[in-house]
Parts: structure tokens; C-alpha cells; sequence
């Protein structure tokens, strides 16, 4: 299984094709790792019981997934950031909700799978993926449910109520039965892990200071078309270990590759001028990666890299954003 779960159960390896015994089963559903909440839930599901080993194991790694999920929105919404950073944060955990929405509806409906497929005992696969598929939209609907709650006066969104979140996005009425409810459990403290690093990064939306003066390098307002964004982008970079809090190239295997297909990602949305003024002069890509290596310093400039993923390496520059979250994940 892949790290996305969703996309995986609907069309990698749906339930209907699982062909393991409930003894091998049961053995990987001990080794399965469970993910905590970092705070209190707002929301919890309460599902039709799961009884066989199928159920119990896809259950459980459906909850991790969605878990993992609650714990990037708990991280994300906490009052530490940029009025900027709380709307793209926003737009970027809806857009990908959203998204799980039109996999599951496509997937029910494709396959017939109703909610009385499940409701009545059965051994029956089809049975199987029905569980599965509905315990899944429930968790992606509650999930909904927490981002809006979160981020709430924070961003800029119209609240939907749970019916409206069936219906616009699922195409269904809302179930009769309360799946989802207010959480009742025990009160969990903030544990999320907080860096003790005296000097922290510092995302600056402007040219650095401490770099020599060059008068070849691009300024910063010259080039950068989304100055909000790209500094929350640049915060990633650090977070991953790209860029160091001095805001130094982190010289590393791989580092190079995952710096320049940045580079091309964001020149690829928008997030460049593509002339400078006055004379409406074009920009060249050229000017780009210097600016870059001038910023990042010693072993930053990725010209050669920048350019290979733009011609021979295309392929490659797509497969690296595909299977890089972060990459992936700029618009």
C-alpha cells in the first residue's frame, strides 16, 4: 500500500481483489502501527461494527490515513502563521478532500455499491468493498467537518452543514442514522513535537541582506509574482531538509534534483514574472536559476538540473513531482 490510502482502495487495490486468508490478514493487522490524534478530535464516526478480519484490517489503516490527515490540519490551523498561509493551507487540505469525494462517489457508483450491500451479514466481496467504500466517505466527510470547524474565521470559505456536503459532493441524501457525531472521548493535549532549535527558520518575502550585492541577480519583487505563497513554499524547503534556517543549500544526494524540479514547479505555476520593467524585458530562465543560487548560496545553482527536466528529463521531473507530497502540492 502506498501512502495514500483513497487513492490506493479505489484503483490500486480494491477490497474486491484482496485475495489474502483471514489468517495472513490477521497477522498484518497486529504489525499495523496506529496513528494517535495530536489534540482532541472535534468529530468521531460511529460505523456498522466490523466483525471479519477484511473488515477489521482495512478499517484500521483507513482510520490511520484519515488520522494522519486530522494531524496535519490540527498542525496547520494552530495561531502561528500568516493570514496568507492560513488560506492557502486551507484551499490546498479542501482541494484534496474535495478530490477523495469525486474518487468514492465515481467508484459507488461504477460498482453499485449501496449501503444495504453491507448493512445485511455476508462473506461476499462485493459486500466487503461496500463496508470499506462507505467507511471511507464517512471519515472523508468528517474530515471536512474538522478542516471548516479549524479553520474558521481563520480563511475565507462558506461553511457547509453535513447534509450539504452529501449532496453537493457526493450526489446522496444525508443517512437517517447519526455516523457522525461530536466526539465524546477522553480530552487529548496538544503533542505535537515543537522544535528546540533557539533559532528558528524565518521566511523572508524580499531579498536577503547578508548576500553580496550582485547586480546580474534578479531582484526579488522583479521576479517573485506570488510573494505571499512563495515564502510558505520556501518554509517547506527548510522543513525538509533543502534549505537550512540560514537559508543555505543543504548540499545532500538528491537535494539538487528535488531543488530544481521546485524551481520548475513553481515556474510552471505562475509563481514567476515572465518580464521585467521598464522595457518589458523577457525574463530567461537563466535569470531564474541564478537567482536561486545566489539566494541559496554555495552548491545551489541547478541550471544543468533545471534545464535537463524542461528537455530530455521531463519524464523524470514528472514522475519526481508525482511522488513528492510537497512538489506535488504547489498551485
Amino acid at each position: 500500500m502506498s501512502k495514500d490510502i483513497i487513492n490506493d482502495l479505489i484503483y490500486v487495490n480494491p477490497v474486491s481483489k484482496d485475495n489474502r486468508t483471514d489468517v495472513k490478514i490477521n497477522e498484518e493487522l497486529k504489525n499495523l502501527v496506529k496513528e494517535y490524534p495530536i489534540a482532541t478530535p472535534l468529530y468521531e464516526i460511529e460505523f456498522k461494527k466490523a466483525i471479519t478480519p477484511i473488515r477489521k484490517y482495512y478499517t484500521e489503516l483507513i482510520k490511520n490515513f484519515i488520522t494522519s490527515k486530522l494531524n496535519e490540519i490540527i498542525s496547520n490551523s494552530k495561531t502561528d502563521k500568516l493570514e496568507e498561509e492560513y488560506q492557502y493551507l486551507y484551499v490546498v487540505a479542501e482541494s484534496g478532500i474535495k478530490q477523495y469525494f469525486n474518487f468514492i462517489r465515481e467508484h459507488i457508483e461504477n460498482n453499485n455499491l449501496t449501503e444495504d450491500l453491507y448493512k445485511s451479514p455476508s462473506r461476499d466481496k462485493k459486500s466487503d468493498e461496500a463496508y470499506v467504500i462507505h467507511f471511507m466517505k464517512y471519515n472523508c466527510i468528517m474530515l471536512f467537518m474538522e478542516l471548516q470547524e479549524r479553520f474558521k474565521g481563520k480563511a475565507e470559505f462558506e461553511i457547509m452543514e453535513l447534509e450539504e456536503i452529501q449532496e453537493t459532493y457526493l450526489y446522496e441524501e444525508a443517512s437517517k442514522d447519526l455516523v457522525i457525531k461530536p466526539y465524546e472521548g477522553s480530552p487529548i493535549h496538544y503533542t505535537e513535537k515543537i522544535k528546540e532549535d533557539a533559532k528558528a527558520f524565518n521566511p523572508i518575502k524580499g531579498d536577503l541582506e547578508d548576500r553580496r550585492e550582485n547586480n546580474k541577480i534578479i531582484k526579488f519583487d522583479d521576479l517573485i509574482a506570488k510573494p505571499d505563497q512563495f515564502v510558505i513554499h520556501e518554509k517547506t524547503l527548510n522543513e525538509y531538509g533543502i534549505i537550512d534556517n540560514e537559508y543555505d543549500f543543504i548540499f545532500k544526494k538528491g537535494n539538487k534534483q528535488l531543488l530544481a524540479a521546485f524551481i520548475l514547479q513553481l515556474k510552471n505555476k505562475g509563481y514567476f514574472n515572465e518580464f521585467t520593467f521598464p522595457g518589458r524585458k523577457p525574463i530567461r530562465d537563466s535569470k531564474i536559476t541564478d537567482f536561486f543560487a545566489h539566494r541559496y548560496g554555495n552548491n545551489s545553482d541547478t541550471d544543468k538540473e533545471y534545464r535537463n527536466f524542461k528537455g530530455t528529463k521531463a519524464l523524470l521531473f514528472k514522475q519526481l513531482v508525482d511522488k513528492t507530497y510537497w512538489l506535488d502540492k504547489i498551485s
